[in-house]
């Protein structure tokens, strides 16, 4: 039989860059500085998960000036000041993913 490798992590963050990606869900989560947003993308390809995912804060509402704000305008893709977003109706679109230095989901924008 081959040899089996036991990786040292349970997950590698991506390398930064940019990556195409399907929109999956917003999970609500609690994390160690209070409620989260998990925002999962999946089929991303040269990613050893094949998943992209980030957090935003659910402490606060949605505004244009914080995460969730902008996050929500890019799943949408366009502006949403004074509207609602159901992110469910996003499920299943492509998006750019953009990965900064951290290995962390800096920004995304919709795909046509």
């Amino acid at each position: 039989m081959k040899p089996i490798h036991v990786s040292s992590k349970s997950y590698e963050a991506p390398a930064p860059g940019t990556y195409k990606g399907t929109f999956k869900t917003i999970d609500e989560i609690e994390t160690q500085k209070g409620d989260a947003y998990r925002w999962v993308f999946d089929d991303v390809e040269n990613v050893s998960s094949g998943v992209i995912s980030g957090l935003s804060d659910a402490n606060s509402p949605a505004t244009v000036k914080n995460r969730t704000g902008r996050w929500l305008a890019a799943l949408a893709g366009r502006s949403i000041v004074d509207a609602a977003v159901d992110p469910t109706d996003y499920v299943g679109k492509k998006y750019l993913l953009i990965v900064n230095a951290d290995g962390k989901l800096e920004t995304f924008s919709k795909l046509d």
